[in-house]
């Protein structure tokens, strides 16, 4: 859709004006598929999950930030990265987990911790690292995240008390096929209203937002397993770490900044399942 977007722009372009809806329905969808269960049983490994949650947000803005200045990217980019590196967890992470058969309810529990949590710390974690050299609109993004977030993913968690079984059921099966094609289409809209920057973009960017996802999967995985000597668990916190609700800081970019701080939101969201998919398919052999 990506390659659609850049060849045929006007298609997708018209989107944009939608991206905040579009986010709101991938995160009810998120919702309705949180079940009561999963949650309680992850909160008897909760130090587990809260050592997840602190290391993404530890890990991938200060990961963003050091690679923004080694690189020397430009105000806008910088910015980007940082935005993405401070985002919470995403729901493709718990799709690469259930296919790596990785500890799921604990994935689950950190995307919405983390979740949860940005609602405050994406914004002040954006003013810690970045908030003494340009102005940032703190307050309207907390006010942002958290009715475009926070609001549809209870309503959705909630909504599963009205829904009978069999209606539950399906629209379990189809969320995260609804939420892929969502973020696709969020993603083609950055695409298309930027192919001009795109077509003169040095390739830096693009490395830089793979270091970004590979740094944060790869010492996302090794300081968990130091810390817990479990393998499965190790990957699991890494999936969590190194992957982004990256369509949240498209959103978030194109509402508060600009569409070129957006690009590197987008390419991360390409990116990272990419690089997830591989993860799954390799750990999913080495299964032990």
């Amino acid at each position: 859709m990506g390659v659609a977007a850049a060849i045929f722009p006007f298609v997708f372009v018209g989107f944009l004006s939608f991206l905040p809806f579009l986010l709101a329905i991938v995160m009810l969808f998120m919702g309705i598929t949180l079940k009561k269960e999963d949650i309680l049983n992850a909160l008897k490994n909760w130090k587990i999950a809260l050592l997840g949650s602190f290391l993404q947000f530890f890990l991938m803005p200060l990961i963003a930030y050091v690679l923004g200045i080694v690189y020397d990217l430009s105000p806008e980019f910088r910015l980007g990265l940082l935005l993405v590196g401070c985002c919470p967890g995403g729901t493709a992470s718990n799709v690469i987990v259930y296919l790596f058969k990785g500890d799921v309810p604990l994935s689950v529990f950190m995307t919405f911790i983390s979740t949860v949590a940005s609602v405050v710390l994406t914004p002040l974690l954006l003013e810690f690292y970045i908030g003494q050299t340009m102005d940032l609109p703190t307050q309207s993004l907390i006010t942002d995240i958290f009715i475009l977030v926070l609001i549809p993913l209870l309503a959705g968690y909630f909504m599963q008390r009205y829904l009978n079984e069999e209606v539950l059921l399906k629209l379990e099966k189809i969320s995260s096929v609804i939420a892929l094609i969502v973020i696709a289409i969020i993603i083609a809209a950055i695409i298309a209203s930027n192919t001009g920057t795109m077509q003169t973009m040095s390739g830096i960017l693009i490395m830089v937002v793979i270091l970004h996802n590979g740094l944060g999967l790869l010492i996302g995985y090794y300081l968990s397993y130091v810390i817990i000597k479990d393998k499965r668990i190790a990957r699991t916190i890494a999936i969590e770490v190194g992957m982004q609700n990256s369509g949240l800081g498209v959103v978030l970019a194109n509402l508060h900044f600009t569409k070129m701080v957006a690009l590197p939101s987008a390419i991360f969201s390409f990116w990272h399942n990419v690089s997830g998919t591989f993860l799954a398919n390799y750990w999913g052999r080495n299964n032990k």
